[in-house]
């Protein structure tokens, strides 16, 4: 997730149509209708809707600090590999120039846009959802894993190293959470690294990422796939199952074995590798819990708009269960 002060510099620029001229140049790399562009959402990217002849498109805009051009660019050789296999994926479109990533200077900084066709679909509840749904989610998580078989893209990151990112980028007095990444470490230090296992997953396979056309889910948002074991694709899709807890993961759980039973309709999956979801919550809750620190470690800027505050709080709060998670990991090590 972007820093909330860059967040709010741009939704300055918003008005009340959701237009904003702050992604015009960026824009202009592709064909688009004029005054086309409405403002949809801002996490970790800038997600904007254009139509391009009437047809609905989507732009992309990332911080220069959140990825690099060869990170995005490995990231869209990923889905068109996926699409080639067949997958009901977010395709990327080229630009004017034949580029699949622009990039340029605004008053925000450095940003690199990335265009992709509209996939109309229906969005599903996670507390509506049917056995039969749930399976048909874990089918097509091991259709992707079998689709990304053979995929060459070194430029994104690993588990491991995404680990030691967050470890380095942790205060001294963090104590606990310092530990608790120590263990994880050498936790997944000992885990087998075998094309059978790991491999480049989507990393956040969660409903919220899926369009259902009838009962085919197309899958969309895979700008944080990485290298790593192929299970902990399973415990980050189901992880809203658990409220983000690593405590409260249930193998048993009728969901979860809804979706592990689809998964296996496509591609086998070990209980020795089911039995490893623990520990890639744990690791999820550690990722967050640097990420989420980092951030609401920026005092509030005078003045800010009450949903700026507010997101402040919610996110606070989800520090501190992740804080409490990982006190948790640790005292079970022992």
């Amino acid at each position: 997730m972007m820093k909330l002060s860059l967040m709010q510099a741009f939704f300055r620029t918003v008005d009340s149509e959701w237009h904003t001229p702050l992604v015009q140049p960026l824009l202009d790399h592709w064909p688009h209708d004029p005054a086309s562009a409405v403002v949809l959402r801002a996490s970790s990217n800038f997600i904007l809707r254009y139509t391009c002849q009437g047809q609905p498109r989507i732009l992309r805009l990332t911080p220069v600090e959140q990825r690099t051009p060869d990170m995005l660019q490995a990231e869209l050789d990923f889905l068109l590999h996926l699409a080639g296999q067949g997958l009901a994926v977010n395709r990327p479109l080229p630009s004017l120039h034949g580029n699949w990533v622009e990039s340029d200077l605004t008053p925000l900084g450095l940003l690199h846009a990335v265009s992709f066709e509209h996939l109309e679909g229906e969005e599903l509840e996670f507390e509506t959802l049917t056995p039969k749904q749930f399976s048909r989610w874990g089918q097509a998580l091991g259709e992707l894993h079998n689709a990304a078989d053979g995929m060459h893209a070194p430029q994104r990151p690993d588990a491991e190293g995404l680990l030691q990112v967050a470890l380095e980028q942790l205060p001294a007095g963090e104590t606990t959470a310092r530990r608790a990444g120590q263990i994880l470490q050498a936790r997944l230090a000992r885990l087998p690294i075998r094309p059978e296992k790991y491999g480049l997953i989507h990393f956040d396979f969660e409903l919220d990422n899926l369009l259902w056309n009838g009962d085919i889910p197309q899958i969309i948002d895979f700008d944080d796939c990485a290298w790593h074991w192929l299970a902990a694709d399973i415990a980050y899709a189901l992880r809203d199952l658990f409220d983000d807890r690593t405590s409260r993961v249930d193998l048993a759980h009728p969901s979860l074995q809804a979706f592990v039973s689809g998964y296996r309709r496509a591609r086998p999956l070990a209980e020795a590798e089911l039995a490893h979801l623990p520990l890639f919550m744990a690791l999820l809750n550690f990722l967050m819990f640097a990420e989420l620190l980092e951030i609401t470690v920026e005092s509030p800027a005078q003045g800010e708009p009450e949903w700026t505050t507010n997101l402040r709080r919610r996110l606070a709060g989800k520090l501190e269960m992740y804080r409490e998670e990982l006190d948790l990991f640790v005292r079970e090590d022992f």
